[in-house]
């Protein structure tokens, strides 16, 4: 299968964000008085992935095994996160792993609809996140359990978070996947270079709005999406057609060091918060490294993982036919 280079670029660029939002966090002075720049970048790392996943769907009239393998997948990992990372009940916080699972499920099912039922998905989930807001409905915190806690285990609060008030609901984050698959049938407007005249000036208004009154931070959390509101989901989707518009356009060589950690994002994605989590207090505290070389020193690591990854799977070593190999590391 030929891979997309600047898709697997976008998708690098992604998980520096996302390595980013999960360094700075670790240190309680520094997320205090994180600038609104770092914020801003952190935040705009999980739409873009998951816009992502839209865009490169690709739809089956059927739910093939391969399909199935996926989204099982996914779930265990978001499973192996809660449970040996967080010591959290899962299914009930919902993070993003939770989402991109339940992404390809509803991918499936609108693929095999109209055009007009996508528009109307997408209205829908936006609508009703406005109104919940509006109503003032939203939680400020999620509220996770331990498993010493599971006799406080509500099935109401599960569907709150899993729809509204969890890391990663469902209303409004749906919305990222099932607009890039919509928008993927559309291809051709990305090609209109000037666009970008007018969505980068509209970006940067959108975003400075956003720093006039920046949203709440929860906790351990810097990114400005909580909520995500109809100001963030504006310059998140500016944030995206500039994005692809330029990488589209850009000659990446095969050692783009973007494109390389892009390819196995997910596994990745998974690896960088177990690192961070266990390495932290040794490279910050022990070390008395600052924050800033902490991160460069992360980010060197995850791309010389990445490249260490990219030649195993350009051996003899690596079992080409596996499905679970191949959507953890990029085919």
């Amino acid at each position: 299968m030929t891979r997309t280079r600047y898709i697997d670029s976008l998708r690098g660029m992604a998980i520096l964000f996302m390595i980013l939002a999960h360094t700075i966090p670790n240190d309680t002075h520094e997320f205090e008085k994180v600038s609104f720049i770092i914020r801003l970048l952190s935040s705009l790392a999980a739409p873009l992935f998951l816009f992502l996943v839209g865009f490169n769907f690709k739809p089956k009239e059927k739910m093939t095994h391969q399909l199935c393998v996926k989204i099982l997948l996914v779930f265990g990992l978001a499973v192996i996160v809660d449970c040996f990372l967080w010591q959290i009940i899962p299914f009930y916080s919902f993070d993003i792993l939770y989402l991109i699972g339940l992404s390809i499920i509803a991918l499936h099912l609108i693929s095999l609809k109209s055009k007009l039922i996508n528009i109307t998905v997408i209205i829908v989930l936006l609508l009703g996140s406005f109104f919940y807001q509006v109503l003032a409905q939203y939680a400020p915190e999620v509220h996770e359990l331990t498993f010493l806690e599971f006799n406080e285990f509500s099935i109401t609060e599960m569907f709150r978070n899993l729809l509204f008030d969890g890391w990663f609901p469902i209303f409004p984050w749906l919305t990222f996947p099932i607009l890039g698959y919509f928008l993927k049938s559309h291809f051709n407007y990305f090609h209109k270079v000037k666009l970008l005249y007018l969505i980068i000036p509209l970006f940067f208004g959108l975003a400075y709005l956003e720093y006039l009154s920046p949203s709440m931070k929860r906790y351990f959390s810097l990114e400005l999406f909580y909520p995500a509101d109809i100001l963030y989901l504006s310059y998140a989707m500016c944030f995206i057609f500039i994005s692809i518009l330029t990488f589209k356009f850009i000659q990446w060589k095969r050692s783009d060091f973007l494109q390389i950690v892009g390819q196995p994002s997910l596994f990745i994605y998974v690896f960088h918060l177990f690192v961070i989590h266990w390495s932290f207090s040794l490279l910050y505290k022990s070390l008395n490294l600052t924050i800033s070389l902490v991160y460069t020193f992360y980010v060197i690591f995850f791309i010389f993982c990445s490249y260490l990854i990219s030649l195993w799977k350009n051996s003899h070593f690596y079992p080409k036919n596996s499905i679970i190999l191949g959507f953890l590391m990029g085919k």
